[in-house]
């Protein structure tokens, strides 16, 4: 076993349940030095002046993840505050009536629909080009400067440069949340030939979209051996270009982890940048008591997937981790259940097929986010994310602990994220790793029960209530 891997162990076995330290950056901003307890009560309106919101994203609201789920709690929780938050996004109405989706743009006048494509990216809607969405937001708008005090950007496409356009134009200050690892989305995604191809494509139609709004800003050097090993490629360093790029143009950026932000000051972003988790809305806890979690090896282990399956978020090498544990031990019994979909759905299907019993394995499909922590975490006593490289935060690991549901994970960038020793980290991302991981869980089942005790006890700071004080607290710096 690995040093890494033997400290991870040992920081579990020794941890006692403390205060999650503030995080400190320089020039990012640091968090609030104490968290205050869960409070699942009405959040009660500010005596303050209320603010009008636009949050600009080229996310559809209707699927599950990490993006949308943040940007619906977010705008929850400030209009329980008082605020005003209309919400620019693509999509159709018959996208949004979708009964999974729960979130109808039919019933919400401050959710607006901006032009968009027929064609669907990744099974979902696409807003047209820049141009386009400028104009019609202008349109229904005449006096942007009248209807918002701010703009709030949580992407880099189409929709997102229009936000950023409009903000110059009309002098609003704007704050960019940079979500994710576009980069690795690329190099995941994109078939070989192609990659480089359709990473300088992007980075070209983004850097001519925003000409007229540029600023200069120094080439990073690619001879550092951070950088090159953050961007070993031609593709990976035009996506960091972008988005490097697109947060320079905020007058604030907000990213989900202290680790994401030290990475794009890294290629050259100099706005400031602060640290604000995604969060989990706290009605999703509302009646909710989540149970201590405990195993015996005798029964299957029952371990958790909900999550969009898909290359970069690398189910197909976890189930070669189930595999490979079986193999190693014949004794090793698991209930595997899957909740959600993606384009790897037919060959998870065919995978399971081939290598496990109908018993191990329960394959639910998209199932309505809010049923999901209450209903179908009950009895499981393992959350898995395996994603390397490319989640900046992983809401999914912040919503098991909400369970108190252990989490095991392959990217040790995620330490940061997993509260109070609630999870453990595989030695390395391989398959064969995380499998030794699920084994010394099964020959340790009391390291179930710690973990599980570990969680209850750390501070909900991932509640969206918490996270939206210090949200609040920049969009008034710049309003």
């Amino acid at each position: 076993m690995s040093n890494h891997h033997s400290q991870n162990l040992e920081n579990l076995k020794n941890s006692e349940p403390t205060k999650s330290e503030p995080t400190q950056l320089d020039p990012i901003q640091p968090e609030p030095t104490k968290s205050e307890p869960t409070q699942l009560d009405p959040i009660q309106p500010e005596p303050t002046k209320s603010l009008r919101i636009a949050t600009f994203t080229d996310v559809f609201l209707g699927i599950p993840g990490g993006i949308p789920s943040s940007i619906r709690a977010q705008k929850a929780s400030l209009e329980a505050l008082g605020h005003q938050v209309t919400i620019f996004c693509p999509g159709t109405r018959q996208d949004f009536e979708n009964p999974l989706s729960k979130f109808g743009a039919n019933h919400d006048p401050n959710i607006v629909l901006v032009p968009t494509a027929k064609f669907l990216i990744n099974g979902a809607p696409f807003s047209k080009w820049t141009k386009e969405v400028v104009r019609f937001i202008e349109k229904k708008y005449p006096n942007l400067t009248e209807s918002f005090d701010l703009f709030h950007i949580h992407y880099e496409a189409t929709t997102s440069m229009a936000g950023l356009i409009l903000a110059k134009k009309y002098h609003i200050k704007t704050i960019q949340t940079m979500h994710g690892r576009e980069d690795m989305a690329i190099a995941i995604n994109v078939p070989h030939p192609f990659k480089t191809l359709a990473a300088t494509g992007i980075n070209l139609i983004h850097r001519t979209t925003l000409k007229s709004i540029l600023k200069k800003s120094p080439r990073p050097d690619y001879q550092n051996p951070a950088l090159k090993n953050l961007a070993p490629t031609i593709a990976r360093r035009q996506m960091w270009q972008m988005m490097t790029r697109q947060a320079n143009l905020a007058d604030q950026v907000i990213t989900p982890s202290a680790h994401f932000a030290k990475k794009l000051q890294l290629f050259g972003v100099t706005r400031p940048i602060s640290v604000i988790s995604n969060g989990i809305a706290d009605q999703e806890m509302t009646n909710f008591t989540p149970k201590i979690r405990t195993y015996q090896n005798h029964e299957p282990l029952r371990v958790l997937w909900f999550s969009r399956l898909s290359k970069e978020k690398r189910i197909l090498p976890f189930l070669e981790s189930l595999r490979i544990a079986q193999e190693l031990e014949p004794n090793f019994r698991f209930i595997f259940t899957i909740i959600g979909d993606g384009n790897q759905m037919s060959k998870v299907r065919k995978f399971c097929k081939k290598h496990f019993d109908e018993a191990s394995i329960k394959i639910l499909g998209t199932i309505p986010h809010q049923k999901i922590l209450q209903k179908y975490t009950k009895n499981q006593h393992l959350s898995i994310i395996n994603s390397y490289q490319f989640d900046t935060q992983g809401l999914t690991i912040l919503e098991a602990a909400a369970c108190n549901l252990p989490v095991i994970y392959a990217d040790p960038d995620m330490t940061e994220i997993v509260p109070n020793h609630g999870g453990l980290c595989a030695k390395s991302p391989a398959p064969r790793a995380m499998a030794e991981l699920l084994l010394k869980i099964h020959h340790q089942p009391e390291l179930i029960q710690k973990l599980s005790q570990n969680l209850a006890a750390s501070e909900k700071t991932y509640l969206q209530s918490h996270q939206i004080e210090k949200l609040l607290k920049l969009y008034r710096q710049l309003s």
